[in-house]
């Protein structure tokens, strides 16, 4: 499959990584739909997901309390998050950790740990 995304031209600056929906599932079975910012593995080779959602926030204007939506971000496991049908990640930041990296090569961990 051809890439279809534009290529930037010279000196132009690339937008900021984008943040496609996606589905999550929470402890209760719960589904909801969030944001993903991020992927991200830990050092036992587990995956992460940076995911936010929108909530309602009390916010104090003036001598007025009033409530906004307001983005909550936290770290979810890879098993619970879903993609969502038709949208491409292919973007998102992705880190892999360093020993998980060295333990898929090599099969060992690194001395000392």
């Amino acid at each position: 499959m051809e890439d279809e995304r534009p290529a930037l031209a010279d000196g132009e600056i690339p937008a900021a990584p984008p943040t496609p929906p996606i589905k999550i599932v929470l402890y209760d079975d719960q589904e909801l739909f969030g944001r993903l910012h991020r992927r991200w593995q830990a050092n036992t080779g587990a995956w992460m997901y940076r995911v936010s959602v929108t909530l309602w926030a009390a916010v104090q204007l003036g001598s007025r309390q009033v409530s906004e939506p307001s983005d909550v971000e936290f770290d979810v496991p890879s098993t619970h998050v879903r993609p969502v049908d038709g949208v491409d990640y292919r973007d998102v930041p992705m880190r892999r950790h360093r020993e998980a990296v060295i333990r898929a090569r090599t099969g060992r961990r690194q001395r000392g740990n």
